[in-house]
């Protein structure tokens, strides 16, 4: 192009204008008057858009409000679980606690019926101890043997004075019969304490030891006769002393 299309160019152009000098317009003021409205448009929109900033802030409240409120529904939640856990940790340990109990009572009840038939078994040990040395008597005071159809002649001297005797032990610590009175005492007589042996000898005139035939020369009727009266009969002609 030509030096001459450039000139008319730049001729055809206004000189650029500075924002600091100041604006020389023959229409200024109503240039003015439009830029104050553009001013008040912009100040308009502006505030519009913080008030739709506000209205946006207001609409997300309502969502924190919603993730409060599920937070306090999931604090009760694990409130009420952990309730429920530990009344069923409550009631598993009442539980536990009603069987051992349970299992106590019936390892006492079992405790007590084992010593129970333990001290049964020592009495009926004790007995046959018994029974041992009183027959033994019995037959060193020459009693009857044979019997009838209420037992043995032994049997019924064990029943009507066996309970006059009590088994102890002596002072070797072997099985002896102390002779006792009605109310569990050592029988005493003119020398002291009576003895096992001297006990059955005042015993003699018990049915089952004396003879056949009675002090008047009668036979001695034994079937005829009561447990009762054979008791009786056995305290009928004992010798002065003999006891107390």
């Amino acid at each position: 192009m030509s030096k001459r299309f450039f000139d008319q160019l730049q001729a055809g152009q206004q000189p650029l204008v500075s924002y600091r000098q100041q604006q020389q317009w023959p229409n200024q003021g109503a240039d003015a008057a439009a830029d104050d409205g553009d001013e008040a448009e912009l100040d308009s929109e502006l505030d519009l858009d913080e008030d739709l900033d506000a209205d946006a802030d207001a609409e997300t409240d309502p969502d924190e409000g919603v993730s409060g409120e599920e937070g306090d529904s999931g604090d009760d939640s694990r409130a009420r679980a952990l309730q429920a856990e530990r009344q069923k940790n409550n009631r598993l340990e009442r539980e536990i606690a009603n069987r051992e109990r349970q299992l106590q009572l019936s390892a006492d009840r079992k405790l007590r019926t084992v010593a129970k038939e333990r001290d049964e078994a020592l009495r009926q040990i004790d007995e046959l101890r018994k029974e041992r040395l009183l027959e033994r008597l019995f037959v060193d005071a020459e009693g009857r043997p044979g019997g009838d159809n209420r037992g043995s002649f032994f049997e019924i001297f064990k029943q009507q004075v066996g309970a006059e005797f009590r088994l102890e032990k002596d002072a070797s610590g072997r099985d002896a019969l102390v002779p006792i009175d009605s109310k569990g005492n050592p029988l005493l007589g003119d020398d002291g304490q009576v003895s096992a042996a001297d006990h059955v000898e005042s015993l003699r005139t018990h049915p089952a030891t004396i003879a056949e035939i009675d002090g008047n020369g009668n036979a001695t009727n034994l079937q005829a006769m009561s447990p009762a009266e054979l008791y009786r009969a056995s305290y009928a002609c004992k010798p002065a002393g003999s006891r107390n």
